[in-house]
């Protein structure tokens, strides 16, 4: 495991043994415990392995982003906690690399999920809406307990609208993915 990741592991690692005031539910929680088999649910990104994996379809095209190198993403799970990729601009995203931005509330301890609370999403070239800012409507985030991905971040995104304020159209999406 590069550096980089290992300090972001560990920043999420010490982030989630902080006591919390607003933790999610379990992954068992289903519709509005923000569960829904999040952490069980495909893609799958072994513990170790340094991977970003986002797959599924916006506005019906197949998104399928599989970085195991250069994958210049990070995330804090504490107060008000995010995932980014990018996370540095000292090297830019690929233009087949989706950009995406999750944020939830408090931390979250390895087993729970929550509802994300924001975020956007910039599609690849090539794919609908390409190049386009859409906000993230509806979603969850997550760290998976125990097995092959203990610790590792899961997130789904269920729904995007047009524009970065949330305002527009209801664009379809389901993405889902790990980080590890």
């Amino acid at each position: 495991m590069s550096s980089f990741n290992w300090g972001l592991r560990l920043v999420t690692a010490l982030s989630a043994a902080a006591l919390c005031s607003a933790c999610g539910g379990s992954d068992s929680d289903g519709p509005g415990g923000g569960g829904s088999g999040l952490l069980t649910q495909a893609p799958h990104c072994p513990t170790g392995t340094d991977a970003l994996r986002i797959e599924g379809t916006l506005d019906g095209a197949t998104v399928d982003d599989q970085r195991s190198t250069n994958i210049n993403a990070g995330l804090s799970n504490f107060g008000e906690s995010s995932f980014d990729t990018p996370f540095s601009n000292l090297a830019a995203l690929q233009p087949s690399e989706l950009e995406i931005h999750l944020e939830w509330m408090g931390s979250l301890f390895f087993g729970q999920t929550g509802p994300t609370t924001g975020g956007s999403v910039v599609a690849p070239s090539g794919a609908a809406h390409a190049g386009q800012t859409l906000c993230v409507s509806a979603g969850s985030v997550g760290f998976a307990k125990g097995g092959s991905e203990d610790g590792v971040f899961k997130f789904q995104v269920t729904e995007l609208r047009a524009g970065a304020d949330c305002t527009g159209d209801v664009v379809p999406a389901e993405l889902r993915g790990c980080f590890e």
